[in-house]
């Protein structure tokens, strides 16, 4: 069958082209809505080692439909789609079932494009690898990130003290956050037992030294690994941990019981996602520009 998809050509460059595929290889979906990732984005660009065979049909997670009006969250990371296999921004996609998790019918598929992955990360450390802590005193960085607010929405969840860190401040879930000059400047903020850290870099030599000894420091998907600094007197003296967290390493037997968590966290907190825009797909090419471009998260469309 012949379907739209939005193609990277070569890094950089982006074009929607008409593809004929075959379904003879696993159950096909139609395209509900998914959402332009910033592994998508690095992936289009060119940074992504294992994206290296062009053109590459992007799109790492979404939400899909079937023939009989049933939702489901497709993690396309999970077989490579998006990466080395073509992924979700297309019209329709093919892939084994194992792929494929029904939505439960009060969550809204923006949401669930928007915010499941980031919450699938939240479930396993916070509903898994820190399961049964007592109450920690947690840091988040890039607190109004999708990532802060899904970590953020869980430590909350299990009753932990969470302060959210942000370049400016400001607001994030109804929650004053601090900024990283204040959280550098002020002797008061520190003491953490948990980082949740999806920036790398000197962020992640600050929270380290504003840390408790043991302290668990979660380095979140690929672009916190590019490049991390830490305060060297944390790893020597306190038996500080430094986790990469991939989900793209979790087992493929876990991640239906991850994304029930998920799911379990955005029912039972009813977060929702909001601030968002959405194109169709045909102009998925500009879709990519202004994700890049802004800090609110894209959605693709029929």
């Amino acid at each position: 069958m012949t379907h739209r998809t939005v193609q990277i050509t070569q890094p950089g460059s982006l074009e929607v082209v008409d593809m004929t595929t075959s379904d003879n290889n696993g159950q096909r979906l139609k395209l509900i809505c998914s959402v332009i990732s910033p592994l998508d984005q690095q992936i289009s660009d060119g940074h992504f080692p294992p994206a290296n065979s062009f053109p590459l049909i992007p799109g790492t997670s979404g939400v899909m439909g079937d023939e009989k009006g049933g939702r489901y969250f497709v993690f396309a990371e999970g077989f490579g789609g998006g990466i080395t296999e073509a992924g979700c921004h297309q019209e329709y996609l093919t892939a084994t079932p194992e792929a494929f998790f029904p939505i439960p019918q009060s969550l809204r598929d923006e949401t669930v494009a928007c915010a499941m992955i980031s919450f699938l990360c939240a479930a396993s450390i916070f509903g898994e690898k820190e399961k049964g802590q007592s109450q920690k005193r947690v840091l988040i960085l890039a607190g109004n990130s999708s990532v802060g607010e899904a970590a953020a929405t869980a430590a909350h969840f299990y009753h932990h003290e969470v302060t959210l860190a942000t370049r400016d401040g400001g607001m994030v879930l109804g929650q004053s956050t601090v900024s990283y000059q204040e959280l550098e400047s002020s002797p008061l903020l520190g003491g953490f037992d948990i980082v949740i850290d999806p920036l790398g870099g000197r962020y992640s030599h600050l929270a380290s030294s504003r840390s408790n000894p043991g302290c668990h420091h979660y380095l979140i998907g690929l672009s916190a690994g590019v490049d991390v600094q830490l305060f060297g007197p944390a790893l020597l003296q306190n038996s500080y941990e430094l986790m990469g967290f991939n989900l793209m390493k979790e087992a493929k037997e876990n991640l239906t019981g991850l994304v029930e968590m998920a799911y379990d966290l955005m029912r039972a907190t009813d977060y929702q996602v909001s601030d968002f825009l959405t194109f169709p797909l045909e102009q998925g090419a500009e879709a990519f520009a202004t994700s890049k471009s802004g800090s609110r998260k894209v959605l693709l469309t029929l």
